[in-house]
């Protein structure tokens, strides 16, 4: 999406969540969570000139830390000790 989203690579500029939605199969609600998530705003040069370009690496780096309080509780309850001590059987195996 990055190359479609920017216009380089020799991929034509397309702006448009609709359109990038069709040509990537997804849903134009998707494409935008995506490009919200992945804006990042670049200062460039000396004079007060900013931009915001879509960076991918941020997208990513964004959603695996929303994502790291997920998942399932333990079967062993809050049994943390029990907890090392099977993790460390696991390794003696």
């Amino acid at each position: 999406m990055q190359y479609h989203s920017t216009g380089t690579n020799r991929y034509q500029k397309i702006t448009s969540p609709t359109l990038l939605g069709q040509l990537l199969g997804k849903h134009e609600r998707t494409i935008r969570r995506e490009l919200k998530r992945g804006m990042v705003l670049h200062d460039l040069g000396k004079e007060p000139f900013e931009q915001w370009d879509y960076n991918a690496d941020h997208a990513q780096n964004d959603a695996s830390q929303k994502s790291r309080g997920k998942g399932p509780d333990l079967k062993l309850e809050k049994d943390w000790a029990l907890v090392a001590q099977v993790a460390q059987l696991d390794e003696d195996l």
